[in-house]
């Protein structure tokens, strides 16, 4: 029995030794394992870093490439517009040139039209005062046409009066 005891005492020493190892070698196997994540770990870390340097330096030069092109844009369209606001600003100015001389004009053509009055009035009174010595005329020829005929061959003193 004794022996028995001393066997399995020393079969549980072993067997505590043995799961002792296996422990010690779990632990080692868990340090490389943790080791080796950790290896990982810094590697993606490095590797994120770098990518996200690499990102931002294109998101950077993507950037810039587009504020350029924003500017030339912007400054091309600046050029479009102060181009077209002179061109409209120069035929704002000869629309105004003209509604200015239309203005001119109508006050031209009113003034005309008063003169043309005046001008028909006056043609009117002309037409007027002539028929009246046309009346008197007539009334002058029927006068001398009845008078006497014995007048005609009177003299006076100077025959360049005559008829």
């Amino acid at each position: 029995r004794v022996k028995r005891l001393e066997g399995q005492s020393g079969s549980g020493v072993a067997q505590l030794e043995e799961a002792l190892r296996g422990a010690e070698a779990r632990i080692h196997r868990l340090e490389r394992d943790r080791d080796g994540q950790a290896r990982l770990y810094e590697r993606v870390e490095s590797l994120v870093a770098s990518r996200v340097g690499d990102l931002r330096e294109s998101v950077n030069r993507s950037l810039e490439v587009i504020v350029d092109k924003v500017r030339g844009e912007v400054g091309t369209f600046r050029a479009d517009l102060s181009s077209k606001d002179a061109q409209l600003r120069q035929d704002l100015g000869l629309e105004l040139d003209s509604l200015r001389e239309l203005r001119h004009l109508a006050g031209m053509e009113a003034r005309l039209q008063a003169e043309m009055q005046a001008t028909k009035d006056i043609c009117m009174a002309a037409t007027l005062q002539v028929g009246s010595v046309e009346d008197a005329l007539g009334r002058v020829r029927s006068s001398v046409a009845a008078l006497p005929s014995f007048l005609w061959s009177l003299e006076m003193g100077d025959s360049s009066h005559r008829r």
